[in-house]
């Protein structure tokens, strides 16, 4: 099966996405399913990946073409638009990762229109606060003569958890949607964990933007270290400086602002962190909540979070409404129960398991499998 992913960046500066679709990549050419990429060279706001334009870099056992990104609002690329249109019909099935972009708008009305199966997964767009909070009468007009005839058009759209499955069908009630979650590596063998000794470290690990709730968070952690909390925060990942660069003058000395992280780097961090805190407005998912499980980090999540469910089921974590009293008064006293955390973390590494790469591109090939043989049989 030859199968082609268009998503409109695969810069680690736009956050979990790109990740994702690498570890998924390699988990479906392990498996032996031929997959091509086609994405914009976009690096963040104002930057571009350093690569070729228009051929193959083979990637995580995928071949990636590189498009230039024209513009920074929508990401055209007309390019990418033309390579499309030659290219569509040499596969299977189109993925299209993400709505409200070109690159994603152009790869769903490009298979439409030469018959080529197609899915959707929107990564947490149609959520009600992605919505209401960004440019929410532009994504109107847009859903109603864009996004609703795609989604509904569409073989598939893959909810990534069951708080997705609702936001899309709220969206479009007529969409085909299947529940199929993120991939997630996960450590081999034991993980490192730091001792339950003053400062406790929490850690906020994402893409810096004010939908990931962190102006609650430097707000409860202020709370706490005036109850007389010896804690430390450490706050790691980029954004755009006109959010991120408040966030630091009003952050107490008992916080550090790491920036981007790498691989190791983040490793590194998840074996300091007693306690991992995510207070997001919106996640359809949640990516760095399942890599701080798998690192066995307790979770303290909001209940916006995708696997916020799985989270309170498996006793891998708390989820709480994150308002700067509500925040501070779980974190204290997760951090004064060292072995209510301890109890945490062996469940944190249990439940990230379920979100492996392999079982997750299993699922994912069986519903490619499916949609395919429906096409043939004029379905």
């Amino acid at each position: 099966m030859k199968v082609l992913h268009v998503i409109p960046s695969m810069s680690p500066a736009r956050g979990g996405p790109g990740v994702v679709l690498r570890s998924l990549a390699a988990a479906l050419a392990a498996r032996g399913v031929t997959v091509h990429v086609a994405a914009t060279d976009d690096d963040g706001p104002d930057a571009r990946l350093p690569v070729a334009h228009g051929v193959a870099v083979q990637e995580n056992g995928a071949s990636v073409f590189y498009f230039p990104r024209e513009t920074r609002f929508y990401s055209l690329s007309l390019p990418l638009s033309r390579w499309l249109a030659q290219h569509v019909r040499d596969y299977d099935l189109i993925h299209v990762h993400a709505l409200f972009s070109y690159p994603s708008v152009a790869a769903a009305r490009q298979a439409r229109r030469q018959g080529v199966a197609y899915m959707i997964r929107p990564l947490g767009t149609l959520s009600a606060w992605g919505l209401k909070s960004r440019r929410p009468l532009l994504k109107r007009l847009s859903l109603a003569w864009i996004e609703k005839p795609l989604l509904r058009d569409a073989a598939a759209v893959q909810a990534t958890s069951e708080m997705e499955v609702q936001e899309i069908l709220r969206v479009c009630p007529e969409a085909r949607v299947i529940a199929i979650p993120n991939p997630v590596e996960t450590p081999a063998g034991d993980v490192e964990r730091p001792q339950p000794a003053a400062p406790l470290t929490i850690l906020f690990l994402s893409r810096l933007d004010m939908k990931k709730g962190l102006e609650q968070l430097l707000a409860a952690f202020n709370r706490c270290v005036k109850a007389g909390a010896d804690l430390r925060l450490i706050v790691a990942g980029g954004g755009d400086p006109e959010y991120v660069d408040p966030m630091r003058e009003r952050a107490s000395k008992r916080v550090r602002f790491t920036g981007a992280v790498d691989a190791e780097q983040k490793r590194l961090l998840f074996s300091q962190a007693h306690l991992f805190v995510l207070p997001s407005h919106s996640e359809n998912f949640g990516v760095a909540v399942v890599e701080a499980m798998a690192h066995g980090v307790p979770v303290l999540i909001s209940p916006r979070v995708g696997i916020a469910d799985a989270v309170a089921a498996a006793n891998a974590g708390v989820v709480t409404e994150c308002d700067e009293e509500t925040l501070a008064a779980a974190i204290l006293q997760l951090l004064e129960s060292p072995a209510m955390l301890a109890e945490m973390s062996g469940n944190a590494r249990q439940l990230a398991l379920r979100y492996a790469p392999d079982p997750v591109a299993a699922s994912l090939i069986s519903a490619y499998e499916s949609i395919v043989r429906g096409c043939a049989a004029g379905a």
